[in-house]
């Protein structure tokens, strides 16, 4: 909906700047007529990233950290170890802290807990079963935070298509104005692409990912989802 509001907006301030230009320049859009394309394509995700966590409970603060550390490495080399090419791997966080628990009406120490967080990304979202499984097999059991997303070179191939289809609608909107007025429509005076007022994101759309069984021998079925791209234009037409 905020994006929604933020495209009306630039929308506006779009078509205010056109009508300010012609009157400062009365010739620039005389007999034209100005519309907005747009588009909308649903594209697959052709990238996925996932969220590991390694966890170590101790009362010894150095043992802790130390075990954190060995089994991060150890997951670390193990997944580079399988077949993905374009596999990479990144450290999130690090942190060290004093559990405690609320017994007998009093604060209790458990020990000291290291955290290391761990993100794995790749284009073969196929091969995120694999990932999954070796985790697991690791030992590590706070796997989550799956999702699905367009790749950054999908997203500038989606960009110039969708800039064709905007303005093919552009066009034909214009079409439709000017036949109403029993006139038609000539060369394209003027033509701008309207932009977010941000950069955004690549937004991730959760995928399928089914719970992994201790008894599973290969690990969870995987699969991409779908997500909207969009794109909109203003162009302004000579008017016959």
């Amino acid at each position: 909906m905020k994006n929604r509001y933020n495209l009306i907006v630039i929308y506006q301030f779009a078509l205010y700047f056109l009508v300010t230009s012609a009157m400062a320049n009365p010739n620039t859009l005389k007999n034209a007529v100005t519309v907005s394309g747009d588009c909308r394509l649903e594209a697959i995700a052709d990238r996925g990233q996932l969220m590991l966590n390694v966890e170590t409970l101790d009362r010894d603060v150095s043992v802790s950290s130390k075990r954190t550390t060995e089994i991060y490495n150890k997951l670390k080399k193990s997944l580079e170890r399988l077949s993905i090419s374009d596999l990479q791997i990144s450290t999130t966080g690090y942190n060290v802290y004093e559990q405690k628990e609320w017994e007998n009406n009093k604060s209790v120490s458990k020990g000291f807990k290291a955290t290391l967080g761990m993100k794995v990304e790749t284009n073969q979202i196929e091969k995120f079963s694999e990932i999954i499984k070796t985790a697991s097999e690791t030992g590590i059991s706070n796997i989550g935070g799956f999702s699905t997303f367009l790749s950054v070179e999908k997203q500038k191939k989606l960009a110039l298509d969708c800039l064709k289809v905007a303005t093919q609608n552009a066009q034909t909107k214009a079409k439709a104005l000017a036949e109403g007025l029993g006139s038609k429509i000539g060369k394209a005076l003027m033509i701008s692409e309207i932009e977010p007022t941000m950069a955004q994101p690549p937004m991730p759309v959760y995928g399928r990912m089914q719970m992994l069984k201790s008894t599973d021998a290969a690990g969870p079925e995987i699969s991409a989802s779908t997500q909207e791209y969009s794109k909109q234009i203003t162009v302004s037409f000579e008017l016959l």
